[in-house]
């Protein structure tokens, strides 16, 4: 999706959410998926596949 510009490229995380019908069947990759986002990729014969977060960015230069 940050490919095809559908969501800023500083997004760290996506969560699909259902707005609208579907027409053919797709495959979305995202972290989250709201249900009702599943049920209409699932009626259209897409997929919804669930991506894992990036894990957090530690500080190992940080002093106390």
């Amino acid at each position: 999706m940050k490919a095809r510009g559908l969501v800023p490229r500083s997004a760290e995380h996506v969560k699909v959410l259902a707005d609208g019908d579907l027409g053919h069947a797709l495959t979305v990759r995202a972290h989250k998926f709201s249900a009702t986002a599943k049920e209409k990729l699932a009626a259209a014969k897409g997929t919804a596949e669930e991506i894992a977060p990036k894990p957090a960015a530690t500080d190992k230069g940080a002093k106390s």
